[in-house]
């Protein structure tokens, strides 16, 4: 069986050098039992026999995850309301049973043998977890090494005394987690998602030194060009040993070597310039290398090699303003992230593979982030590796404890992982900013503000956090009730999903936010003039269910970019988790489809258009839309173009490029953002929808930015000259399907899940048919149904029908998938959560018009959809008229004549 996790767990502290490295991977199957009753430490399990073990589990993974128990194939099993966990499982499968009970579990047992290698023996031999949740004993031969209290933090045991002089070594874990939240710091596995419990970091054994490097941190000056490293050692003093610091640069050069004393029980600090230093950077993220060694009499005793990154992370004003944004190096960072909360279907909390964070990472960037905020989770190091590898910026929350148990025991526990996490992490450079607290979560939520015995503890501890690493911004409280103590960044979060009233509010937080504003902070506290970050918001909140987050994400980040004063956000989220569904991807991390490109809004150079992203206007309006553009890359010219024209689609659903467009000069320097003047638009003088579609572009003709507004011009007309009988809905009736839908406007929509059929009913005035008539052609905007409002992805739910005009048959075909997204723009003008469908066209000529014709002479028209096609094709019905889906149009008879 291949080891789950083969990587070293620790690629930014690798123990040993690269031509040697010794290290035991202990992932894989282990023995396993769980102890309901907590009788295990008293009757001593860690002497009992292997047999007396009855499962096996998969470590590095929760004993809740389908992964522990082998049961993460790759199925996608959905039902109407949420993802079940148990879709991801086979129902025959052996770990089945076990995983259907483990939530139930509070305390569970482990066993592995090993067999020490003969070439580790006169060193001592470390057994290191990276990490366990929450509680664990471990044992060696019976013998017990010890206890580790929390997590989320990397422990070890120097595991050398419990061993024989021959034969394997037998190891027992002991892992409990109460799960209650109370005093234990945790994020959301437990009252929010899936549950996690035990060993969900790698277990390994490795030798080191008589003398070994225990930690090492890499502090950079940029300024300066020079690092200093603090080094701890331990083990035993060697009279005369030495440390040896050998820097490689990231073209894999020498860049520098530097030694000093070796002393146990100290930090030892040394320092070493590196000239022509290359920096670390989100477009170029170069990691330096650095050989650690401790040396005695000519001979590496250990060695461990540590990665790091010449960057520095501070706030400064954006030039010419007050505004002041989050920097690296030497320019401004438009920081635009999403919320990471860093679960997954299979292994929960744990990554299955490191392709899967790599993964996620990737996504991240094409969506045009460049920032995550690790959301109440500490991540695995390896994840962080490839964020500094890759270049993605990361904030990384604080695990908290329960509001209810605030007292000595959680601030205990809380402080000893903030300090493990701070230094296990110090020399990853993506990471700019720790967050402390969420959303005042073990603080005392809304009673908080009235509680300065606690405002001066967090105090103390964002002093603390400032102490251990200065290199870094430090948050309080990353806030949705307004309550900052004192923080590096001044963030806010919000949940709107109107136009208007989010424009309202981020309008208003911006005019609140100035030095001495007691806005957003606690009483007696005021602001500063720290960077004014959105630090969650959305459309959709975590209990709104399965939606199109696609319109909502551009209305809001639009909004978000149209002020100076705000310098970055995080949007909710990357992916779906569970029953919450608002992210980029799905929880199985597919994609979904948003109906245009996000990084159009999410980019480092953006235009915003500001008004709302749909209107209904009258035939022939004049409009007029204020530009805004937001640069933020490096190099760009102030001289820039900006230009726009008008699509247009017209009541019968037929597209084509207007006659009206514009273009102006205008000046966009860059790490600001400036209005650009109005757009004039003269919209078309008939019914339809039109699409203003703007494009800035600089000097050069590279692009800057673009974007795009809608127009419903009201009115249903036929365009001139058409002889056209349209449908209505009140003249649709449904036979045999589920009708269901959802929507302030549900009367533009007729649709039903299921099987069964749709008929279209309208009169035929006088006059129709026409003299010289030719061909009847049938149009629609139709699609198949189902009773959720899903954003598009790469499921698909066809349907195959069959269309009558009267009793004579006109076509099959089928209907792809029920899309819903940001371009059904008339739905959600007209408020349909994103539906629409796909424009069908059917033309009845020759034979089959005589036939149709006779049928018609008797005053009226009817148009049957019926589906035809089995089960797996049958997926409902939706017929859209002229309120709703992605056409302006009614379904129609349109009669054409000879001429």
């Amino acid at each position: 069986m291949r080891i789950p996790r083969p990587e070293y767990p620790r690629p930014d502290l690798r123990r040993g050098r690269e031509e040697g490295r010794d290290w035991l991977n202990l992932n894989g199957p282990w023995l396993f039992a769980f102890d309901p009753g907590d009788e295990g430490l008293g009757a001593e399990w860690q002497h009992r026999p292997n047999e007396a073990f009855p499962t096996t589990l998969l470590v590095p993974f929760p004993w809740e995850s389908p992964a522990a128990w082998g049961q993460d194939r790759e199925r996608r099993d959905w039902n109407e309301e949420f993802l079940v966990r148990e879709a991801y499982l086979d129902p025959g499968g052996v770990g089945m049973d076990n995983y259907r009970t483990a939530e139930r579990h509070t305390i569970g047992w482990y066993r592995r043998t090993v067999t020490i290698p003969e070439s580790w023996r006169g060193r001592p031999v470390f057994l290191n977890f990276g990490a366990v949740d929450h509680h664990a004993t471990v044992f060696v031969n019976g013998i017990r090494l010890g206890e580790h209290e929390g997590g989320y933090t990397p422990f070890g045991f120097d595991i050398t005394g419990a061993l024989g002089e021959t034969g394997p070594a037998v190891i027992t874990v002991r892992a409990q987690d109460p799960q209650d939240h109370r005093d234990q710091p945790a994020g959301k596995q437990i009252h929010w998602y899936q549950r996690t419990s035990g060993i969900w970091q790698t277990v390994y054994l490795e030798p080191r030194g008589l003398c070994y490097v225990e930690q090492v941190h890499a502090r950079p000056d940029v300024d300066a060009e020079a690092v200093e490293f603090r080094i701890w050692l331990g083990g035993d003093e060697i009279p005369g040993a030495t440390v040896e610091v050998t820097v490689v640069d990231p073209d894999e050069a020498e860049a520098g070597r530097v030694s000093a004393a070796a002393s146990v029980g100290e930090v030892l600090r040394v320092g070493l310039g590196l000239p022509d230093v290359t920096l670390w950077d989100i477009d170029a993220p170069a990691l330096y290398r650095a050989q650690v060694c401790v040396m005695a009499d000519g001979v590496v005793v250990d060695s461990v090699e540590v990665s790091f990154g010449m960057r520095k992370v501070f706030t400064a004003p954006l030039p010419g303003t007050d505004c002041r944004y989050v920097w690296l190096n030497d320019r401004p960072v438009y920081l635009r992230g999403a919320l990471d909360q860093s679960f997954n279907p299979w292994g929960v909390y744990a990554f299955r593979t490191e392709d899967e964070m790599i993964a996620d990472l990737q996504a991240a960037i094409d969506a045009g982030f460049n920032w995550l905020r690790i959301h109440i989770k500490a991540e695995d190091p390896v994840f962080l590796h490839h964020a500094d590898r890759m270049g993605v910026l990361l904030m990384c929350d604080m695990p908290n404890f329960d509001s209810a148990a605030y007292g000595p025991l959680a601030q205990g526990r809380w402080e000893a992982m903030a300090r493990d996490l701070i230094a296990r992490d110090y020399n990853h450079p993506s990471i700019f900013s720790w967050c402390l607290f969420n959303e005042t979560w073990g603080l005392g939520g809304e009673a908080y503000k009235q509680m300065p015995e606690r405002h001066d503890w967090v105090r103390r501890m964002v002093a603390l956090a400032r102490a251990l690493d200065d290199t870094r911004l430090v948050e309080d409280n990353s806030p949705c009730l307004y309550d900052h103590v004192e923080t590096d960044l001044n963030s806010w979060h919000f949940y709107i999903n109107d136009y208007g009233e989010a424009r309202e509010h981020i309008a208003n937080v911006v005019a609140h936010t100035y030095p001495g504003s007691g806005f957003n902070y606690v009483p007696g506290a005021v602001q500063g003039d720290e960077p004014l970050l959105n630090s969650e918001y959305g459309g959709i909140s975590a209990g709104m269910g399965d939606r199109d987050v696609s319109w909502c994400f551009r209305f809001l980040t639009n909004e978000l970019r149209r002020h100076e004063r705000i310098c970055g956000y995080v949007y909710t989220e990357l992916q779906d988790i569970e029953w919450e569904r608002n992210g980029f991807l799905n929880y199985d991390r597919t994609p979904k489809s948003f109906g245009y490109d996000p990084t159009d809004i999410n980019a480092d150079d953006v235009l915003v258009l500001d008004a709302p992203p749909g209107q209904v206007v009258l035939p022939g309006a004049e409009i007029r839309v204020p530009a805004v553009a937001s640069l933020f890359s490096p190099d760009r010219w102030a001289a820039a173009r900006l230009s726009w024209q008008v699509d247009f689609t017209d009541t019968l659903g037929r597209t084509r490029i207007a006659a009206t467009e514009g273009a102006m000069d205008v000046s966009a320097p860059p790490w600001r953002v400036t209005g650009l003047g109005e757009m004039a638009v003269r919209l078309p003088a008939e019914p339809g929808l039109a699409l203003v579609r703007a494009v800035l572009e600089d000097a050069e003709g590279h692009l800057l930015g673009r974007a795009c507004l809608a127009f419903d011009i009201e009115g249903s007309a036929p365009p001139a000259g058409a002889v056209v009988v349209p449908f209505r809905p009140d003249g649709a009736a449904m036979d045999g399907l589920d009708g269901s839908v959802s929507g302030s406007s549900s009367a533009e929509l007729v649709a039903g899940a299921g099987r069964g059929a749709i008929t279209l009913s309208a009169c035929v005035p006088e006059g129709i048919p026409p003299a010289g008539l030719r061909r009847i052609t049938f149009v629609a905007e139709m699609a198949s149904y189902r009773p959720t409002d899903e954003q598009t992805d790469e499921r698909t739910f066809p349907s195959d029908v069959e269309v009558r005009l009267g009793s004579v048959l006109i076509g099959k075909l089928t209907l792809p998938d029920c899309p819903a997204d940001a371009n059904g723009v008339l739905s959600y003008i007209h408020g349909i959560p994103g539906r629409y469908g796909y424009r069908v066209e059917l033309k009845v000529y020759g034979p089959r018009l005589r036939e149709v014709l006779r049928e018609l002479r008797l005053g009226e028209a009817k148009v049957r959809v019926r589906i035809v096609g089995d089960d797996r094709d049958a997926n409902g019905i939706a017929v859209l008229f002229r309120g709703a889906g992605r056409f302006p149009m009614d379904p129609a008879l349109i009669f054409e004549t000879e001429d």
